[in-house]
């Protein structure tokens, strides 16, 4: 009876000591790295980069990032033009890569320019600073 006692206690022992440890070498409650991560993207934080922003062939890199500033991948991103005319290749809507971009490439036959309007589909966002652009002749 006294061993099983014994290594009752002694496991517990352990048991406490290794979470204690756990703890410590963490650096922070338990409840930090025990929760799940839905991490939302932020339409202030996320941006595009529009290069030339003034052609026939115009390519949009979109980042998605968090409200940390932090790169989101696997975000269904949707791109939309003012000028109904302009194609969108290789389609309207990607998904975000490990470094938190969707590249687009824009191409229109009717020159003048246009607004864009850049959409987290997940997540109903749309992104609040984005660049117009001008397609040309």
């Amino acid at each position: 009876m006294k061993d099983k006692k014994f290594l009752f206690l002694s496991a517990l022992f352990f048991l406490i000591f290794l979470i204690g440890i756990g703890i410590i070498a963490l650096r922070g409650p338990t409840s930090s790295f025990l929760k799940a991560k839905n991490t939302l993207p932020s339409g202030a934080k996320s941006f595009a980069i529009i290069f030339p922003q003034v052609g026939k062939n115009i390519k949009v890199t979109v980042t998605m990032r968090d409200e940390d500033g932090n790169v989101i991948s696997g975000r269904e991103v949707k791109v939309v033009s003012s000028i109904i005319q302009a194609s969108i290749s290789p389609s309207d809507t990607q998904t975000t890569n490990q470094q938190g971009q969707a590249t687009y490439t824009l191409t229109s036959d009717t020159p003048g320019k246009a607004t864009l309007e850049i959409t987290d589909v997940g997540a109903n966002l749309t992104l609040s600073n984005v660049p117009s652009v001008e397609f040309t002749p």
